[in-house]
Order: structure tokens, then sequence, then C-alpha cells
């Protein structure tokens, strides 16, 4: 169950996502204009998303569609563990989960 949602904007991206019970929050979407990545706004977007973190969250994740390359790249290179989920999406469709634990 989800306790609340958020939305940060940057310029050329942003980032949703959702607060849970538990000590998680869910990045439901991030996203980044094609011709301005690689200079560090997924970064930026996750490092807000991290200080508006409350004492009580322990743990980031999101879902990542396996055909879904550039985005597990993107989340192995800010340090999330993926563990791949056979037929999460239906069968044949493939996805990971990824995951990221807060140090308070």
């Amino acid at each position: 169950m989800m306790k609340s949602i958020g939305v940060i904007l940057r310029p050329y991206g942003s980032l949703s996502y959702a607060v849970g019970e538990g000590g998680v929050v869910e990045i439901r979407n991030i996203v980044v204009c094609s011709e301005h990545r690689r200079e560090g706004i997924g970064r930026k977007l996750l490092e807000k998303l991290k200080s508006k973190c409350s004492k009580d969250i322990y743990t980031v994740f999101a879902f990542c569609r396996e055909e879904n390359r550039i985005g597990r790249q993107w989340y192995d290179a800010m340090g999330f563990c993926l563990y791949h989920l056979p037929d999460f999406y239906g069968k044949g469709e493939n996805a990971y989960c990824c995951t990221l634990s807060l140090s308070k």
C-alpha cells in the first residue's frame, strides 16, 4: 500500500515516485530527454529523491523491463542491485527489480 506520491521536475527530466509502508519508495518513472542524457540529470533526480526521503525510508526500488538496456545500466551505475524476474509482465516479458539501500 502506497501512502503518498510525488514528482520531481528538473529541466530536461522528471522522476515520479510513491512512498510506501515499511520504509520503501518506489520510482514509478524516470525520464531524461534523449538529447540531454549522460549529463548527470538522472543522477541529480535520484539525489533529490534521496534527500526528500525521511529517516524512516530505508529502500528505494524500481522495476525495469529486461529489454530496457539503458535503464538497467543506469540503475546499476547508480548503485542499485538488480534482481531478474522471469515472466514478471507476462509470459516471456521479463523484468528486473532494482533496489537501493539507503544508509541513514
